[in-house]
């Protein structure tokens, strides 16, 4: 299957990403990096909430050891960008860390995993809003469509906690997580065995970025899955 990965450049979430679909003999076509102000913002704010822990290999130290095509845009919005995409013609386009797409991109079947349960958690930092809201937190693999994850919805899955776990090292172990789930999807995909369902009905809020929420560190986070995870999936 013939697919094409779209990453901010020296993102950690798609390093892990494109790490663990190489090692899965899923290694895309040609990687496009966006190349841009807002790619160092979101690398950054990722490696804050990183600190401490492991950081996964680049986009671009992946690229090498696997022999992938790596091309660089301003911007994956970009004529540039969708010149590249439909050069490679593509039959899914993986996303590990991207700008909210537009426009014509998504048109045929892009592929994204939130670090965080949809609907529950649209939007930023995902991982402290759940600690916050006293929701699990997971991933969840959807298909990119016009709105800001609101897309329907391939796997969800669950993170196991360890007692006493540290926001940095739950984030680390979520962007593990995020990448083992896209593997899975890619897998499905290949199979033809993907069924995809609308996310929950709801007014559900599109949430900005936050800090590390204390009531981890203080042990005060106890997670309630919403109503319709209680019968498992």
């Amino acid at each position: 299957m013939r697919t094409a990965f779209l990453v901010m450049k020296d993102h950690p979430y798609g390093g892990e990403m494109l790490d663990r679909l190489v090692a899965a003999g899923c290694a895309p076509e040609a990687i496009i990096e966006e190349d841009s102000l807002l790619a160092v913002r979101e690398r950054d704010k990722f490696r804050v909430r990183l600190a401490g822990q492991l950081l996964p290999p680049t986009p671009a130290e992946v690229a090498r050891r696997g022999d992938i095509p790596l091309v660089r845009v301003a911007d994956h919005n970009s004529p540039e960008c969708l010149r590249r995409v439909r050069a490679l013609a593509p039959e899914v386009i993986l996303l590990g860390g991207t700008r909210v797409l537009k426009g014509p991109l998504l048109e045929g079947l892009v592929l994204n995993v939130h670090p965080g349960l949809l609907p529950w958690t649209r939007g930023s930092s995902p991982e402290a809003w759940s600690v916050h809201l006293d929701l699990p937190v997971g991933v969840t693999c959807h298909r990119v469509d016009a709105g800001v994850d609101t897309g329907p919805v391939l796997l969800r899955r669950l993170l196991e906690l360890p007692p006493r776990t540290s926001y940095e090292a739950l984030v680390r172990r979520n962007v593990a997580l995020a990448a083992a789930t896209m593997v899975e999807a890619v897998g499905l995909l290949a199979a033809g065995r993907c069924r995809f369902r609308p996310q929950e009905a709801g007014a559900w809020e599109t949430r900005p970025a936050m800090p590390p929420a204390r009531k981890l560190a203080d042990g005060r986070y106890a997670p309630a899955a919403p109503p319709e995870l209680r019968g498992g999936e």
